[in-house]
């Protein structure tokens, strides 16, 4: 190598590095140059599809660019998990995840679906819990007494779902396998039917997220039998928690944002920023909080060790419980 090779080279590497960052910034820089869509695995109208709007509309006005949310409904969540683990990681297909389709799949369906490996963790966005409950006319007021009454009528102990599998089937399991009641599990092609049966009183019973349950039972359509979180929640002060009914039912619902695996860390970063900063939102956090919803941000590591652990308290809470998926 002559003498001015051996100048040459090390400024033309070091001119391709350059390059090579500079592109990569400007590429950071430019997100989004072009819609992003936002799948979440719920019917329109729902408190995840509700929260995804939410934060879609914040994110349309802070990007300067549409943020379209796309329903994907079905098999427990599963339909929108393969929609974007097929997706390219490049922040333009995003999930608003959920605990029953992040927790619950990879137990199910195998550890393809394990969060750490699906998914890049960006944030939670918000946190709530599930209510229990029946048609107004039920002849039970609380969670104690509709086992009490599933023990005194054989058959009578029906409990909903939005499907086998989900968190509001092992909310209703957890129930019975503590109060060795007789109860049959009822499923449903999500929450919409269930809901149509438990206001009808079609079904005994059945657990119901915040978002969706607070208003009917503010409304009449529906009484709550109890809560699933560890404090009394402020929507509903009059209503016992399981807890205090002598069940261990402490399951908190929670929403959060991520990409396809693989998604390039600057990037995260910036996502993360930019959703956080939305949270921020009076007016949105008042619009989740009249429904029981709470906005949750973190950073992405705090997410993602949030998810592991969750994940592993799931795993516990189904091999104690003897909880089948069948």
């Amino acid at each position: 190598m002559n003498a001015l090779t051996r100048l040459i080279t090390p400024i033309s590497l070091g001119l391709a590095a350059s390059s090579v960052t500079l592109t990569t910034c400007a590429w950071a820089e430019q997100f989004p140059s072009k819609p992003v869509t936002l799948v979440v695995a719920a019917a329109a109208g729902g408190s995840s599809d509700i929260t995804a709007r939410a934060l879609a509309a914040g994110l349309q006005e802070r990007w300067k660019q549409p943020v379209v949310v796309d329903n994907r409904a079905g098999a427990n969540g599963m339909i929108a998990a393969q929609l974007l683990m097929k997706s390219a990681p490049n922040g333009y297909t995003l999930m608003l995840g959920s605990i029953g389709q992040m927790m619950l799949n990879p137990i199910q369906h195998g550890p393809q679906y394990e969060p750490s490996k699906a998914y890049t963790m960006i944030g939670q966005v918000s946190k709530t819990y599930m209510v229990m409950v029946a048609a107004p006319g039920a002849p039970y007021q609380t969670l104690r007494e509709y086992v009490d009454y599933a023990k005194k009528n054989p058959g009578g102990g029906t409990f909903s779902s939005s499907g086998t599998g989900s968190l509001m089937h092992i909310a209703g399991e957890s129930i019975r396998q503590q109060s060795g009641a007789s109860l049959t599990h009822v499923p449903y092609k999500g929450e919409a039917p269930a809901l149509v049966d438990l206001t009808a009183g079609t079904v005994a019973a059945g657990f119901v997220v915040a978002g969706t349950a607070v208003p009917l039972v503010v409304a009449g359509k529906l009484k709550a039998l109890a809560v699933s979180d560890a404090k009394r929640a402020a929507e509903l002060p009059t209503v016992p928690t399981a807890m205090e009914q002598g069940f261990e039912v402490n399951m908190p619902v929670w929403n959060g944002v991520v990409a396809p695996a693989g998604l390039d860390p600057k990037l995260v970063e910036q996502i993360n920023e930019d959703v956080n900063e939305v949270l921020k939102s009076p007016g949105l956090q008042q619009q989740l909080q009249r429904i029981g919803i709470q906005t949750a941000p973190t950073s992405p590591k705090d997410f993602s060790k949030y998810v592991i652990d969750q994940s592993a308290e799931w795993k516990r809470l189904i091999k104690d419980g003897g909880i089948s998926f069948q």
